[in-house]
């Protein structure tokens, strides 16, 4: 992305002239065609890219005379050199602008980044493009450029559709498409990817509620097809998108499996030797407090979509802590154990609530109910052994060791 963007930013620095803002009449023969980026290899580039391109050989200056233009209007610039950056992003606070470059430029910077570009022209007439044009040279005065980011509600696709719809009075489509907003992030995230896995463990319920074909359009080749499926463009050369998934050898998924594989391992082990293995599940208690922060975080402070709808705080949290604190002291290391049978019923509880609630169960679930099935085990087990104990005195008591 930084090399996509800093090409973009010397497109736009050396190679537009210093009039450009002042081109706003366009010609006869002015062309607009719609700019669709194909997914990349960083996550940012994993759901694609829309632009607005704009060609006239007579674009006519206030002062009369003429000058020929091959621009590109993008809406997708950021920059990672913000002052505070991560923690505006974090917030959903992140600050968007309109790129002006050259064609020849834009399309360098695709090609760098491995990336197919779909052309679409677009079916208008003049003064339809002369609306467009308007309102992309309002946008780009200096007091304009700068837009706030959402990802699903304003982002460069959906900036570039309601100029379209706007100079075609096309009616915004309420009509169901048959996706819910998750499963399309999901599919555009890849498989395999921890990008999937992040995002999908972060996000609520509202996620799962059916997207309209006019919410759908977020999407770049959501954008690119709709377009082509109402006749608004013309002789296009469009292809497919092609999520860029990851590998199952490096995949969350693994790692999760490989994770309940050692805590198996572990209360087995435990079991037979009569032992408390307190240091694995001081790991685990750690790693679930820092993603329950995390997810504490997005939902009470940021305005990202659906962060603030997560059922998932319900059994990730920071409260996590107090286990790690309890198994890190001497004498309250058995209390997890001892109220493992309680917090395995109130899981329980917890995946009844999330099937009301209509949020998708994310995989981190299986990780999280594994290490509270194995305190129940643990617990029961200590408690057979006890029991034996006081019915046959004349057992040897074998006291667990932890």
């Amino acid at each position: 992305m930084r090399k996509f963007l800093y090409i973009s930013l010397i497109a736009l620095a050396i190679f537009i002239p210093s009039n450009a803002v002042h081109c706003q009449i366009l010609s006869s023969e002015a062309e607009m065609t719609l700019l669709s980026c194909s997914p990349g290899k960083p996550l940012y580039f994993h759901f694609g890219h829309t632009a607005l391109r704009v060609q006239d050989p007579a674009c006519i200056l206030p002062d009369g005379t003429q000058m020929p233009i091959d621009w590109v209007f993008n809406y997708g610039i950021f920059d990672f050199n913000t002052e505070h950056f991560y923690v505006k992003f974090t917030k959903g606070e992140t600050d968007y602008m309109l790129g002006l470059e050259t064609t020849a430029g834009f399309l360098y910077g695709a090609a760098c980044a491995d990336r197919h570009v779909s052309f679409q022209p677009l079916r208008m007439d003049s003064a339809q493009k002369q609306q467009i044009m308007d309102a992309l040279v309002l946008n780009y005065q200096p007091e304009n450029r700068m837009y706030r980011y959402n990802f699903v509600y304003d982002n460069c696709a959906t900036r570039v559709w309601k100029l379209i719809r706007n100079a075609t009075d096309i009616q915004p489509s309420e009509e169901l498409s048959g996706m819910t907003w998750r499963k399309a992030i999901d599919y555009y995230s890849g498989r395999y990817t921890w990008g999937k896995y992040g995002i999908s463990m972060v996000f609520g319920y509202e996620a799962d509620k059916e997207m309209t074909v006019e919410q759908s359009l977020f999407l770049p080749e959501n954008l690119m097809n709709y377009v082509s499926d109402i006749g608004i463009t013309e002789n296009e050369d469009i292809a497919p998108f092609t999520p860029r998934d990851g590998n199952f050898a490096t995949s969350p998924e693994l790692a999760e499996l490989i994770l309940i594989l050692i805590i198996a391992i572990f209360t087995i082990t435990d079991i037979r030797k009569k032992k408390f293995s307190w240091g694995i599940d001081v790991a685990f208690f750690t790693l679930f407090t820092i993603l329950g922060i995390v997810i504490s975080i997005l939902y009470f402070f940021s305005s990202h979509p659906f962060v603030g709808s997560n059922m998932n705080i319900l059994l990730l949290n920071p409260l996590w802590i107090t286990g790690v604190i309890l198994l890190c002291i001497k004498k309250t290391r058995r209390l997890p154990i001892r109220f493992g049978t309680w917090v395995l019923l109130y899981a329980c509880i917890f995946l009844v609530v999330l099937r009301i609630s209509g949020q998708a169960p994310h995989i981190i679930l299986a990780l999280v109910i594994a290490e509270i099935l194995r305190l129940h085990i643990l617990h029961r087990a200590e408690t057979v052994e006890s029991r034996k104990c006081r019915q046959n005195p004349k057992v040897e008591s074998r006291k667990w060791k932890a």
